[in-house]
């Protein structure tokens, strides 16, 4: 063999060698670089940094589809929170997002990925894509009114009886039909859903009688246990003492007292009284706004020379450390007596929520929420038609509210937007994921509960 065949076998074998050694090379580097996150994106025809997603839900046996392609997910099931998490890495960018199971309405969102950071979706509610009901009550009935928790009924019929239908256990009471022979002109609850007044109007004045819907045996007329002859225009329960209510005549705020049976006067010329948790709020004769604390007694100016409208209403957040107002359709924030924050105009409703930090509220047909830690209101979203019965759902994570005689849910970040029931005239959260709708049926109401999580 020639010197010259030789060298070009020689060069032939380590050029072979260095191509294997390029491609091993080229192979261990993709790993590392696989390993580490990147990946070649050949939309954008280069090597990126991916990003993740990662869903949670209470649901399980999800299906995710990327762009409409269905995509694996790791799954892991959390046994504490009783939620599934779903993750998988993604080359930056926005993709369109959709979330399915048998029997469930998809949920679709747009994403944005970003590089090595994580996109996370929360709290997935796939509502049922055929919701189902059950009837709990159905009857002929001139007024209603249900517990602040939701969990009773207080209802009349039109021969004036009067019954009472408590939701956790199916039950239903009626009183003595000789005890109301008249129509109930309001409904005034406690703040803890224990006991409710009923107003009752006759001639030389209002009456109340103070029904307990569990012990109808503790019910009572509240002139039956005070010396007083005085009618009051409206009473308010203590939620503190049992035995105490505070009641208006005339503009003149008093203590009543049923085990005492005496009435005490507390203060005259008052105007726009409002009862919230644990304070009372009322104007009083100097134009001050007045929070009064019925376990103390103690009455201290919050505003002062305030001249406040027809549609003043308030909110307490931080245990009422943050007190917001809402007067001719502006909501302010109260910092001083004399110093009020702007904080939206155009405001027509008021939400507490669950939180400490955060209530909802409307803005013509729009939502939204304010939160006290960022003191920033974030609408949820906007919408063509009047928003009614605006209520948190869903652990508070959705919110369900109604437009006309349709009811609908959202998540807090303005989200997934879904039609839930049609043609109804009330709607009332229940529990977590649970509602209580009112329909009218001929000369009926019909009330039903719709469990929206239903496996």
């Amino acid at each position: 063999m020639s010197k010259k065949r030789k060298l070009f076998l020689k060069f032939l074998y380590y050029f072979f060698i260095s191509l294997v050694l390029l491609a091993l090379a080229a192979v261990c580097l993709g790993i590392i670089f696989y390993a580490s996150g990147y990946q070649f994106n050949w939309k954008a025809r280069k090597i990126e940094k991916t990003g993740m997603l990662m869903i949670n839900s209470q649901e399980d046996s999800l299906k995710i589809f990327i762009d409409k392609k269905q995509v694996e997910a790791v799954q892991s099931r959390s046994v504490v929170v009783l939620s599934s998490s779903y993750t998988l890495t993604i080359l930056p960018g926005e993709y369109d997002l959709e979330i399915q199971k048998d029997g469930r309405i998809p949920y679709d969102e747009r994403i944005k990925i970003e590089p090595e950071l994580v996109t996370k979706i929360s709290d997935v509610l796939l509502l049922p894509d055929k919701i189902s009901d059950e009837n709990i009550l159905t009857r002929e009935m001139t007024s209603y009114s249900f517990s602040p928790d939701n969990k009773k009924i207080v209802y009349q019929t039109p021969d004036n009886k009067v019954l009472t239908y408590n939701i956790n256990t199916a039950g239903e009471k009626m009183l003595d039909e000789k005890t109301i022979p008249e129509k109930i002109a309001s409904y005034t609850w406690e703040v803890n859903s224990g006991r409710v007044a009923l107003k009752i109007n006759k001639k030389e004045g209002n009456y109340y009688y103070i029904l307990d819907p569990e012990n109808l045996q503790n019910s009572f007329f509240l002139q039956d246990k005070v010396s007083s002859s005085l009618f009051f225009d409206s009473i308010y329960f203590s939620n503190f003492n049992p035995d105490e209510f505070f009641g208006i005549n005339k503009n003149t705020l008093y203590k009543i007292n049923t085990h005492s049976s005496q009435t005490e006067k507390i203060a005259d010329d008052i105007s726009h009284f409002i009862q919230k948790k644990s304070f009372f709020y009322f104007l009083d004769k100097d134009a001050s706004l007045i929070q009064y604390d019925p376990r103390s007694y103690r009455a201290t100016i919050i505003l002062e020379k305030f001249e406040l409208s027809d549609d003043f209403d308030l909110v307490e957040l931080n245990n009422a450390g943050d007190i917001f107002i809402k007067n001719k359709g502006t909501l302010y924030k109260i910092n001083d007596k004399n110093d009020l924050a702007l904080i939206d105009k155009a405001v027509e409703d008021l939400v507490a929520a669950e939180s400490q930090n955060q209530f909802l509220y409307t803005r013509e047909f729009e939502i939204w929420i304010y939160d006290s830690n960022t003191k920033q209101s974030k609408m949820v979203t906007r919408f063509s038609k009047k928003i009614e019965n605006l209520q948190e759902f869903f652990n508070s994570r959705y919110l369900i509210y109604q437009q006309g005689k349709d009811i609908e849910a959202i998540k807090k970040d303005g989200k997934n937007n879904q039609t839930v029931h049609n043609d109804v005239e009330n709607v009332r959260v229940f529990d977590k994921n649970k509602i209580i709708v009112v329909e009218q049926k001929d000369n009926q109401k019909v009330f039903k509960i719709i469990d929206l999580t239903v496996k």
